[in-house]
Protein backbone atom coordinates (compact mmCIF):
# COMPACT_ATOMS: atom_id res chain seq x y z
CA UNK A 1 0.00 0.00 0.00
CA UNK A 2 1.39 3.44 -0.63
CA UNK A 3 1.06 6.29 1.40
CA UNK A 4 1.44 9.89 0.65
CA UNK A 5 1.94 12.72 3.37
CA UNK A 6 1.35 16.22 2.08
CA UNK A 7 3.72 18.28 3.40
CA UNK A 8 5.95 15.34 4.13
CA UNK A 9 9.06 17.35 5.07
CA UNK A 10 7.10 18.29 8.21
CA UNK A 11 8.24 17.61 11.80
CA UNK A 12 5.24 14.59 12.27
CA UNK A 13 6.82 12.71 9.36
CA UNK A 14 9.09 10.72 11.50
CA UNK A 15 6.99 10.00 13.94
CA UNK A 16 4.41 8.53 11.28
CA UNK A 17 7.36 6.55 9.95
CA UNK A 18 8.02 4.88 12.94
CA UNK A 19 4.95 3.36 13.27
CA UNK A 20 5.18 2.46 9.89
CA UNK A 21 8.17 0.75 10.60
CA UNK A 22 6.88 -1.35 13.47
CA UNK A 23 3.94 -2.59 11.23
CA UNK A 24 4.84 -6.14 9.60
CA UNK A 25 1.38 -7.14 9.01
CA UNK A 26 -0.53 -8.05 5.72
CA UNK A 27 -1.67 -4.95 3.68
CA UNK A 28 0.44 -2.47 5.38
CA UNK A 29 1.87 0.59 4.11
CA UNK A 30 4.73 -0.52 1.79
CA UNK A 31 5.66 2.59 -0.22
CA UNK A 32 5.73 6.31 1.59
CA UNK A 33 5.90 9.54 -0.54
CA UNK A 34 6.73 12.75 0.38
CA UNK A 35 5.26 15.75 -1.22
CA UNK A 36 6.39 19.21 0.04
CA UNK A 37 7.18 22.61 -2.03
CA UNK A 38 10.82 22.57 -0.03
CA UNK A 39 13.26 20.01 -1.95
CA UNK A 40 15.49 20.86 0.94
CA UNK A 41 13.92 19.98 3.24
CA UNK A 42 12.52 17.07 1.69
CA UNK A 43 16.47 15.71 1.17
CA UNK A 44 16.89 16.57 4.72
CA UNK A 45 13.44 14.24 5.62
CA UNK A 46 14.71 11.31 3.41
CA UNK A 47 17.86 11.24 5.29
CA UNK A 48 16.20 11.23 9.12
CA UNK A 49 13.86 8.37 7.71
CA UNK A 50 16.73 6.28 6.28
CA UNK A 51 18.57 6.92 9.49
CA UNK A 52 15.67 5.11 10.96
CA UNK A 53 14.92 2.60 9.22
CA UNK A 54 18.37 1.13 9.79
CA UNK A 55 18.49 -2.55 10.71
CA UNK A 56 14.37 -2.70 9.85
CA UNK A 57 13.73 -5.52 7.65
CA UNK A 58 11.90 -4.89 4.82
CA UNK A 59 10.99 -0.79 5.73
CA UNK A 60 8.31 1.02 3.53
CA UNK A 61 10.28 2.60 0.31
CA UNK A 62 10.71 6.38 0.94
CA UNK A 63 10.48 8.43 -2.40
CA UNK A 64 10.50 12.33 -2.55
CA UNK A 65 8.47 14.81 -4.51
CA UNK A 66 8.08 18.46 -4.86
CA UNK A 67 5.83 17.37 -7.95
CA UNK A 68 2.34 16.86 -6.00
CA UNK A 69 1.05 15.05 -9.24
CA UNK A 70 3.87 12.49 -9.20
CA UNK A 71 4.11 12.40 -5.31
CA UNK A 72 0.27 11.44 -5.30
CA UNK A 73 -0.16 9.15 -8.11
CA UNK A 74 -0.83 5.83 -7.42
CA UNK A 75 -1.66 6.42 -3.48
CA UNK A 76 -4.16 4.45 -1.81
CA UNK A 77 -4.33 6.65 1.10
CA UNK A 78 -3.18 10.72 1.72
CA UNK A 79 -2.44 12.24 4.66
CA UNK A 80 -2.38 15.90 5.12
CA UNK A 81 0.37 17.36 7.58
CA UNK A 82 0.38 21.01 5.36
CA UNK A 83 0.83 24.13 7.54
CA UNK A 84 -0.73 26.78 5.32
CA UNK A 85 1.78 29.71 5.66
CA UNK A 86 4.27 27.88 7.40
CA UNK A 87 5.22 28.55 10.54
CA UNK A 88 5.06 32.35 10.25
CA UNK A 89 1.09 31.83 9.94
CA UNK A 90 1.02 29.47 12.52
CA UNK A 91 2.33 32.33 14.73
CA UNK A 92 -0.01 34.82 13.57
CA UNK A 93 -3.49 32.19 14.25
CA UNK A 94 -1.30 31.59 17.32
CA UNK A 95 -1.43 35.56 18.40
CA UNK A 96 -4.80 36.71 16.68
CA UNK A 97 -6.40 34.06 19.41
CA UNK A 98 -4.24 35.24 21.87
CA UNK A 99 -5.50 39.06 21.47
CA UNK A 100 -8.81 37.88 22.04
CA UNK A 101 -8.16 35.85 25.37
CA UNK A 102 -7.85 32.73 23.83
CA UNK A 103 -5.22 29.72 23.29
CA UNK A 104 -3.95 29.66 19.87
CA UNK A 105 -3.66 25.91 19.83
CA UNK A 106 -3.35 24.88 16.35
CA UNK A 107 -5.37 21.66 16.81
CA UNK A 108 -8.90 22.49 18.91
CA UNK A 109 -7.71 25.71 19.80
CA UNK A 110 -8.54 28.75 17.30
CA UNK A 111 -5.20 28.49 14.92
CA UNK A 112 -6.82 24.91 14.56
CA UNK A 113 -10.20 26.29 12.86
CA UNK A 114 -8.97 29.72 11.42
Amino acid sequence: MKLAMVGGAGFRTPLVYSALLRDHAPGRVTQVALVDPDAERLATMARILADQAQGVSDPPVVSIHTDWAEGLRGADFVFSAIRVGGTAGRALDERIGLSHGVIGQETVGFGGIS
